[in-house]
């Protein structure tokens, strides 16, 4: 099955980058900014959407007409348009560039007008109505060409490229993405060139030629996490996982599948949910774990996904109801795919499309209709080796072969003549060494002495950061360090679901302490108190102090049991503890200790907080010096379980 998510869909992102001053020029008359610029969008695509959004309803009368003129419309649309496809809002995105087709005109700058003819060339793409797609991209790069615009030139012509082998055009394909990536590379965009690495990935993925594949989706995604571009990151972790099945090593694919799960969280739309299913579902239907494969199918099946996409679905879905022995069901899977197949003309004779006669043997033979299963068989053998020939022939090979030749060879050129130049501001620069070498020694010296004033603020800054993090009365660390940890511990814990308590402890009657002998002595008193704590819990927990006298332990991964017999040694201790005055009498303390565990109603760390606080106020009003447990005492809405004749008395 082809990967067609898209791999360089926001191109034009970066290629716009360069054409602000144009835009500005244009639409400066309307003395109208667009709030967002492009990069912004790459990076945060969301926020950059709702902001777009705002923005165009401010600009609108009652009557719902806009009060912008054509021009600062259509370019508003393409912003959206940009956004709209790193979000998965593919209808959104269709409805857009049907609006802004409406609004184009002559008058129209070719920069937009080519844009958007890109993006209907998507739309139709991902509609599997690869001619029509063919014919937009082409015209963009005919109104590129014209207009002298080469990053969008480049872009349509990796978008081509990526489209033709959807059809398993793959020598057009090879020749289109070749053309692409020399005019890339020759303009030093790092993104552009990152955009065609990946388009590589697909088109080598689909030719088997999977460690190729693997290498220059990782090239692409070494480069877009430079650059910090969230939807890009997530496309290419989609295409390794994507070759990583096709190479038959599923449980690389399906590790990466979850990651790309993981990593479009970026945008809300539920349509994104469908591609992830999707390469999970097939992946394990063709491991052959089809307990696993059959539900993710159905679920993938259920959502808003491409029609091609969903013929692989039920070619997989097919492949495991024959397995199960569930014949009826799997015949009917068959026919989805065939009706599928039948509404995209541009598959027909594709590998993917054929392998549907082969899953049709394989339910006649299960039928016990042999003859037919025959005869599929042999029909599918003799295309798919037609097909075979296609596209591993002599011709094919060569052209591979010499595009990585060219490609290099490019490169090394660029390179040479890019080093030519360095050479020449060498030489440059040595004729005014004698003038500037009284220069050179005085930056030499500078820089020691930054270097070293450097070293001395880092190991300052060093410093700095560890007493940043402490109390510095009690030593333990300070109320935002402890707030941080366990935000950071209580999210560890949801996802690896363990559990996690917080301790929260308060010195008995300390204002009478500080008021009969002095704020000294209780300061006294709270070292002393911060060092027991640290004595007696764990080396995995971390203490803090929280406020004047109160303080809170966390402790991850712990059994509640465990943790009331850490509670329990701090009360004793702290009892036992004797406290010496500024008169050299004894004096004792006692605390207070409220327990909260990871629960149903604990959703953030401020939940946890409150729950031990509650458990900590009701040990106070119940006589100090006790420990409570807040599930141990409180109900669900948090009010004080009612046990009847049966109350528990508080942990002592």
């Amino acid at each position: 099955m082809p990967l067609k998510t898209k791999i360089i869909t926001t191109v034009f992102i970066a290629v716009m980058l360069l054409c602000t001053g144009f835009i500005n020029r244009v639409f400066a008359a309307e003395n109208i900014d667009i709030p967002v610029q492009e990069d912004e969008i790459n990076q945060h695509p969301w926020q950059s959407y709702q902001t777009l959004k705002k923005f165009a309803q401010q600009y609108y009368d009652p009557r719902k007409k806009s009060t912008l003129s054509a021009n600062t419309q259509v370019l508003l649309l393409l912003r959206r348009a940009q956004a709209e496809n790193l979000l998965y809002f593919h209808q959104d995105l269709e409805n857009t560039v049907k609006q802004a087709q409406q609004l184009i005109t002559l008058k129209t700058p070719p920069y937009i007008t080519s844009q958007f003819n890109v993006y209907a060339g998507i739309v139709a793409q991902r509609k599997g109505l690869y001619k029509k797609s063919i014919k937009l991209l082409t015209k963009a790069i005919v109104q590129a060409t014209a207009a002298e615009l080469p990053r969008i030139y480049i872009m349509a012509k990796g978008e081509l490229a990526y489209t033709r082998s959807l059809s398993e055009l793959y020598e057009t394909s090879l020749n289109e993405i070749q053309n692409a990536y020399v005019d890339a590379f020759a303009l030093e965009d790092r993104f552009l060139v990152a955009t065609i690495n990946e388009t590589y990935g697909a088109i080598y993925g689909y030719l088997k030629e999977y460690n190729k594949s693997i290498e220059y989706y990782e090239k692409a995604l070494e480069s877009y996490q430079q650059l910090g571009y969230q939807a890009h990151m997530a496309e290419a972790i989609y295409g390794m996982a994507s070759t990583y099945r096709y190479w038959q090593k599923y449980d690389l694919a399906i590790a990466k599948f979850k990651l790309y799960i993981e990593k479009v969280t970026y945008t809300p739309s539920k349509d994104i949910e469908f591609f992830g299913n999707y390469g999970l579902g097939m992946t394990y239907a063709e491991k052959g774990d089809c307990q696993h494969a059959l539900p993710i199918i159905e679920k993938a099946l259920a959502l808003n996904g491409q029609i091609d996409y969903n013929a692989e679905l039920y070619k997989r879905k097919a492949s495991c109801f024959i397995k199960l022995g569930e014949l009826k069901a799997a015949q009917q899977a068959i026919g989805s795919a065939r009706q599928i197949f039948a509404s995209i003309p541009e598959l027909n004779g594709t590998h993917w499309q054929l392998e549907v006669n082969k899953i049709a043997a394989r339910l006649a033979s299960a039928l016990g209709n042999n003859k037919q299963a025959y005869s599929l068989l042999l029909k599918y053998q003799q295309k798919y080796s037609v097909l075979q020939e296609k596209n591993s022939s002599d011709r094919l090979l060569k052209v591979r072969s010499a595009l990585e030749i060219e490609r290099r060879d490019m490169e090394i050129s660029l390179l040479q003549q890019r080093a030519k130049v360095q050479n020449l501001l060498i030489d440059k620069k040595h004729q005014q060494v004698n003038i500037q070498r009284y220069l050179i020694v005085i930056v030499v010296v500078f820089i020691v002495v930054v270097l070293a004033f450097l070293i001395v603020q880092h190991k300052y800054t060093r410093k700095l950061f560890a007493i940043s993090i402490r109390d510095s009365l009690s030593g333990l660390y300070n109320r935002k360090y402890i707030f941080e940890f366990l935000d950071e511990k209580l999210k560890l814990s949801q996802e690896n679901q363990k559990n996690l308590a917080v301790i929260i402890l308060d010195i008995d009657d300390f204002k009478f302490a500080n008021d009969q002998y002095g704020h000294p002595f209780g300061d006294e008193v709270i070292k002393e108190i911060s060092t027991i704590c640290q004595q007696s819990h764990r080396s995995e927990d971390v203490a803090g102090r929280i406020g004047g006298e109160e303080f809170m332990c966390v402790l991850p991964n712990i059994h509640p049991r465990e943790s009331k017999i850490i509670a329990q040694r701090i009360l004793s201790n702290i009892a036992d503890h004797n406290f010496l005055t500024e008169t050299g009498e004894l004096y004792s303390v006692t605390v207070s200790i409220g327990i909260a565990h990871i629960n149903n109603e604990v959703s953030n760390s401020l939940d946890l907080y409150t729950q031990a606080d509650k458990a900590l106020y009701h040990a106070k009003q119940s006589g100090k010096n006790l420990i409570v447990s807040y599930q141990d005492v409180f109900d669900e809405n948090c009010r004080i379980k009612d046990y009847g004749n049966d109350y528990p008395e508080p942990s002592a």
